[in-house]
């Protein structure tokens, strides 16, 4: 089940967020974007062990990023979703 967070965390960077929720999925709304726009750190908005019913929670949110906080991808593996 998909919980919501509240955005009272405060803005954080997303390798210290990928190591608080190891192994969920998380909505953020980014707060900051590196110099390729690649997202650097946000507020987390909802988490859940379910992609699906995490996009489902947050599909009326325009600028959420939702991403993986689990292990890397193994060096000469792909990840296809």
């Amino acid at each position: 089940m998909a919980q919501r967070r509240a955005s009272s965390l405060g803005s954080q960077p997303i390798k210290e967020l990928t190591s608080k929720f190891r192994g969920k999925w998380l909505a953020i709304e980014v707060t900051a974007r590196g110099a390729t726009g690649q997202p650097m750190s946000g507020k987390v908005i909802a988490s859940s062990e379910s992609r699906l019913e995490l996009r489902q929670k947050v599909k009326d949110i325009k600028e959420v990023c939702i991403f993986y906080a689990g292990k890397p991808v193994p060096e000469g593996y792909g990840v296809l979703l």
